[in-house]
Parts: structure tokens; sequence; C-alpha cells
């Protein structure tokens, strides 16, 4: 996902005391999946808490919404990518 580096995965799961993501409660999967959309944004904004901020509104909103996460992540992604090549 977003080409996030496995062995970060496995890292961080490990601080969490588990082997796998299926061995995490619902909210620390959001956190997961958080953390590597914000690791993938970095660099596409100015300042850091411009990412955050983008993600709760396009992502955390939609979802709020009923729009199912993965399809929430992904227009994000487009959204992210379409304001870059517009610059």
């Amino acid at each position: 996902m977003l080409n996030y580096p496995t062995d970060l995965i496995v890292e961080w799961l490990s601080f969490q005391n588990v082997k796998r993501p299926s061995e995490l409660d619902p909210k620390m999967v959001d956190t997961l999946v958080q953390t590597i959309c914000l690791d993938w944004a970095k660099d596409k904004f100015s300042h850091s808490n411009h990412a955050a901020n983008s993600y709760n509104k396009h992502v955390l909103n939609a979802v709020a919404n009923g729009v199912e996460e993965l399809v929430a992540i992904q227009n994000w992604t487009n959204c992210v990518m379409s304001e870059l090549s517009h610059k």
C-alpha cells in the first residue's frame, strides 16, 4: 500500500506486541493505515501538518460519511497527486 516498506510495518507491529495486522484491534489498524498514508504524503506538502489536515478532511470525513476506507484513501491520493500536477 503506497509502497510503504514492509520492514517498517513489521517493526511497527512488533512495537504493538503483535506479528500480524489481524491481531490488532480496529483502532490500531486505523492508526497503522494513517501512519502509512501520512508517510506517503510527507513530501507532497510544504508542511507536515498540511498532510495530516488533508488526510483528516478527505479520508476520515469520507469514512465517517459512509465511504469505504480504501476508496477514500484512493480518492485522497488521487486528489493530492492532481493538486501536485497543477503546481
